[in-house]
Protein backbone atom coordinates (compact mmCIF):
# COMPACT_ATOMS: atom_id res chain seq x y z
CA UNK A 1 0.00 0.00 0.00
CA UNK A 2 1.48 3.34 -1.03
CA UNK A 3 1.96 5.87 1.73
CA UNK A 4 1.92 9.10 -0.27
CA UNK A 5 1.51 9.82 -3.96
CA UNK A 6 0.96 12.82 -6.20
CA UNK A 7 -0.40 12.51 -9.72
CA UNK A 8 -0.40 15.08 -12.53
CA UNK A 9 -0.01 17.98 -10.11
CA UNK A 10 -0.01 21.58 -11.33
CA UNK A 11 0.01 24.81 -9.33
CA UNK A 12 -2.27 27.79 -9.88
CA UNK A 13 0.36 29.83 -11.74
CA UNK A 14 1.52 27.04 -14.02
CA UNK A 15 5.05 26.98 -12.62
CA UNK A 16 4.66 23.30 -11.76
CA UNK A 17 2.97 21.10 -14.34
CA UNK A 18 2.23 17.36 -14.46
CA UNK A 19 4.30 16.59 -11.37
CA UNK A 20 4.24 12.96 -10.17
CA UNK A 21 5.67 11.38 -7.03
CA UNK A 22 5.19 8.16 -5.05
CA UNK A 23 6.98 7.41 -1.79
CA UNK A 24 6.67 4.78 0.94
CA UNK A 25 8.02 4.34 4.50
CA UNK A 26 11.79 4.23 4.72
CA UNK A 27 12.28 5.71 1.26
CA UNK A 28 14.12 8.91 0.46
CA UNK A 29 13.36 11.02 -2.60
CA UNK A 30 15.58 13.93 -3.63
CA UNK A 31 13.74 16.42 -5.83
CA UNK A 32 16.04 18.73 -7.78
CA UNK A 33 14.37 21.87 -9.10
CA UNK A 34 15.05 25.46 -10.06
CA UNK A 35 14.87 28.47 -7.80
CA UNK A 36 11.28 29.38 -6.93
CA UNK A 37 9.88 26.01 -8.00
CA UNK A 38 10.96 24.28 -4.80
CA UNK A 39 9.14 26.74 -2.56
CA UNK A 40 5.84 26.27 -4.43
CA UNK A 41 6.22 22.50 -4.37
CA UNK A 42 7.07 22.61 -0.66
CA UNK A 43 3.94 24.63 0.13
CA UNK A 44 1.68 22.26 -1.85
CA UNK A 45 3.15 19.06 -0.39
CA UNK A 46 2.88 20.46 3.16
CA UNK A 47 -0.69 21.66 2.62
CA UNK A 48 0.03 25.39 2.80
CA UNK A 49 -1.55 25.96 -0.60
CA UNK A 50 -3.83 23.90 -2.81
CA UNK A 51 -2.82 22.85 -6.32
CA UNK A 52 -4.71 23.94 -9.41
CA UNK A 53 -5.24 20.37 -10.55
CA UNK A 54 -4.04 16.86 -9.91
CA UNK A 55 -4.55 14.19 -7.25
CA UNK A 56 -2.91 13.67 -3.85
CA UNK A 57 -3.26 10.39 -1.97
CA UNK A 58 -2.22 9.97 1.65
CA UNK A 59 -2.60 6.40 2.90
CA UNK A 60 -5.26 5.79 0.22
CA UNK A 61 -7.22 8.86 1.28
CA UNK A 62 -7.98 11.38 -1.45
CA UNK A 63 -6.45 14.34 0.33
CA UNK A 64 -8.00 17.05 -1.83
CA UNK A 65 -11.51 15.71 -1.23
CA UNK A 66 -11.21 16.14 2.56
CA UNK A 67 -12.52 19.31 4.18
CA UNK A 68 -9.98 21.83 5.46
CA UNK A 69 -10.20 20.71 9.11
CA UNK A 70 -9.72 17.06 8.19
CA UNK A 71 -6.73 17.91 5.99
CA UNK A 72 -5.14 19.94 8.79
CA UNK A 73 -5.54 17.15 11.34
CA UNK A 74 -4.21 14.53 8.91
CA UNK A 75 -1.23 16.69 8.01
CA UNK A 76 -0.43 17.51 11.63
CA UNK A 77 -0.35 13.84 12.59
CA UNK A 78 1.47 12.62 9.47
CA UNK A 79 3.90 15.28 8.25
CA UNK A 80 7.05 16.64 9.79
CA UNK A 81 8.59 19.75 8.24
CA UNK A 82 12.26 20.70 8.26
CA UNK A 83 12.81 24.23 6.96
CA UNK A 84 14.75 27.30 8.05
CA UNK A 85 11.50 29.23 7.57
CA UNK A 86 10.37 27.45 10.76
CA UNK A 87 13.31 28.25 13.07
CA UNK A 88 13.92 27.10 16.61
CA UNK A 89 12.45 29.18 19.43
CA UNK A 90 15.29 30.82 21.35
CA UNK A 91 13.31 31.21 24.59
CA UNK A 92 12.96 27.45 25.20
CA UNK A 93 15.41 24.54 25.34
CA UNK A 94 16.31 22.26 22.45
CA UNK A 95 14.35 19.45 24.09
CA UNK A 96 11.25 21.64 24.25
CA UNK A 97 11.77 22.76 20.65
CA UNK A 98 11.93 19.19 19.40
CA UNK A 99 8.92 18.07 21.45
CA UNK A 100 6.81 21.20 20.96
CA UNK A 101 4.20 19.49 18.78
CA UNK A 102 3.70 16.79 21.42
CA UNK A 103 3.53 19.37 24.20
CA UNK A 104 0.86 21.33 22.33
CA UNK A 105 -1.17 18.24 21.40
CA UNK A 106 -0.85 16.51 24.77
CA UNK A 107 0.97 13.63 23.08
CA UNK A 108 4.45 14.03 24.54
CA UNK A 109 7.06 11.33 24.03
CA UNK A 110 10.74 11.24 24.94
CA UNK A 111 12.75 12.96 22.16
CA UNK A 112 15.97 11.15 23.11
CA UNK A 113 15.79 8.51 20.35
CA UNK A 114 15.39 11.14 17.67
CA UNK A 115 18.03 13.33 19.30
CA UNK A 116 20.57 10.50 19.24
CA UNK A 117 20.05 9.88 15.53
CA UNK A 118 20.88 13.52 14.82
CA UNK A 119 23.75 13.57 17.38
CA UNK A 120 22.19 16.32 19.47
CA UNK A 121 21.40 14.47 22.71
CA UNK A 122 24.01 16.55 24.58
CA UNK A 123 22.24 19.75 23.47
CA UNK A 124 18.78 18.97 24.87
CA UNK A 125 19.05 21.25 27.91
CA UNK A 126 20.69 24.08 25.99
CA UNK A 127 19.25 27.13 24.26
CA UNK A 128 19.38 27.41 20.46
CA UNK A 129 21.52 30.51 21.02
CA UNK A 130 24.30 28.27 22.36
CA UNK A 131 24.52 26.22 19.16
CA UNK A 132 26.30 26.68 15.85
CA UNK A 133 24.32 27.07 12.62
CA UNK A 134 24.92 23.43 11.65
CA UNK A 135 23.88 22.23 15.10
CA UNK A 136 20.64 24.23 14.88
CA UNK A 137 19.91 22.68 11.48
CA UNK A 138 20.29 19.19 12.95
CA UNK A 139 17.81 20.19 15.68
CA UNK A 140 15.33 21.52 13.11
CA UNK A 141 15.52 18.21 11.26
CA UNK A 142 15.18 16.19 14.47
CA UNK A 143 12.04 18.16 15.35
CA UNK A 144 10.50 17.12 12.01
CA UNK A 145 11.00 13.41 12.80
CA UNK A 146 9.69 13.63 16.36
CA UNK A 147 6.64 11.64 17.54
CA UNK A 148 6.64 9.01 14.79
CA UNK A 149 5.87 11.24 11.84
CA UNK A 150 5.32 9.14 8.71
CA UNK A 151 6.52 11.70 6.16
CA UNK A 152 9.16 14.40 6.52
CA UNK A 153 9.49 17.19 3.96
CA UNK A 154 12.89 18.88 3.93
CA UNK A 155 13.35 22.24 2.24
CA UNK A 156 16.11 24.89 2.11
CA UNK A 157 18.22 23.49 4.98
CA UNK A 158 21.26 23.02 2.73
CA UNK A 159 21.34 26.48 1.13
CA UNK A 160 23.94 28.11 3.42
CA UNK A 161 25.93 24.97 4.21
CA UNK A 162 29.42 24.67 2.75
CA UNK A 163 29.78 21.07 3.89
CA UNK A 164 26.59 19.23 2.97
CA UNK A 165 27.58 15.58 3.28
CA UNK A 166 27.13 15.24 7.07
CA UNK A 167 23.50 16.36 7.15
CA UNK A 168 22.70 14.44 3.96
CA UNK A 169 23.91 11.21 5.53
CA UNK A 170 22.11 11.83 8.83
CA UNK A 171 18.80 12.46 7.05
CA UNK A 172 19.22 9.32 4.97
CA UNK A 173 20.01 7.16 8.00
CA UNK A 174 17.13 8.71 9.99
CA UNK A 175 14.68 7.73 7.25
CA UNK A 176 15.93 4.14 7.33
CA UNK A 177 16.16 3.66 11.09
CA UNK A 178 12.79 5.32 11.85
CA UNK A 179 11.03 3.95 8.73
CA UNK A 180 9.98 7.43 7.65
CA UNK A 181 9.40 8.62 4.08
CA UNK A 182 11.63 11.64 3.44
CA UNK A 183 11.17 14.13 0.61
CA UNK A 184 14.13 16.49 0.15
CA UNK A 185 13.35 19.48 -2.05
CA UNK A 186 16.48 21.23 -3.23
CA UNK A 187 17.16 24.26 -5.43
CA UNK A 188 20.94 24.19 -4.95
CA UNK A 189 22.39 22.86 -8.23
CA UNK A 190 25.81 22.21 -6.71
CA UNK A 191 24.26 20.05 -4.02
CA UNK A 192 21.97 18.38 -6.55
CA UNK A 193 24.91 17.04 -8.52
CA UNK A 194 26.80 15.95 -5.40
CA UNK A 195 24.09 14.14 -3.40
CA UNK A 196 24.28 10.79 -5.21
CA UNK A 197 28.07 10.76 -5.02
CA UNK A 198 27.89 11.48 -1.29
CA UNK A 199 25.51 8.61 -0.56
CA UNK A 200 27.30 6.10 -2.81
CA UNK A 201 30.66 6.99 -1.29
CA UNK A 202 29.79 6.88 2.40
CA UNK A 203 27.03 4.29 2.72
CA UNK A 204 28.12 0.67 2.40
CA UNK A 205 24.77 -1.11 2.25
CA UNK A 206 22.50 -1.23 -0.78
CA UNK A 207 21.33 2.28 -1.66
CA UNK A 208 17.58 2.79 -1.61
CA UNK A 209 16.81 6.31 -2.66
CA UNK A 210 15.41 7.99 -5.73
CA UNK A 211 16.22 11.20 -7.56
CA UNK A 212 13.50 13.22 -9.26
CA UNK A 213 14.96 15.86 -11.56
CA UNK A 214 12.32 18.56 -12.07
CA UNK A 215 14.59 21.25 -13.47
CA UNK A 216 12.86 22.97 -16.39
Amino acid sequence: MRLFSVENLSDKNGVIQDFNLTINPGEVCYIFCEKGVGEILFEILCGYQLPNCGSIYLEQKKWLELNEDARCILNRNTFGIASVTLPLINEITIQENIAISGLLDGNFSDPLITARIFHIEHFLKKSPLDLTYMERLRCICARAFYNQKKIVVVHDVFLKLKEKSELSLILYKAAKSLDVAVICINEDKEYSYAICDILYKYISEKKTFSVLDYRI
